[in-house]
């Protein structure tokens, strides 16, 4: 992948993240499906996990951008 590539994909990556993020923590959390409320599956804290993970990848391909 070209420098450019790599932060262009970053930058989606944080945008994706920070937006993942926000909308868990700002939107109350409360995002329980109705179905499945029984059994424990929490989508807040699976879109949680994935803004952290969004914001690690981003931050990974920023650092392999400078070393070029």
């Amino acid at each position: 992948m070209s420098r450019q590539v790599k932060i262009i994909f970053a930058s989606l990556f944080i945008i994706l993240g920070v937006i993942l993020i926000a909308t868990t923590v700002i939107g109350g959390g409360d995002l329980k499906a109705g179905s499945v409320e029984n059994t424990g599956y929490d989508l807040s804290t699976i879109l949680l996990w994935s803004g952290f993970g969004s914001v690690g990848i981003s931050a990974f391909l920023f650092v392999l951008a400078g070393k070029n």
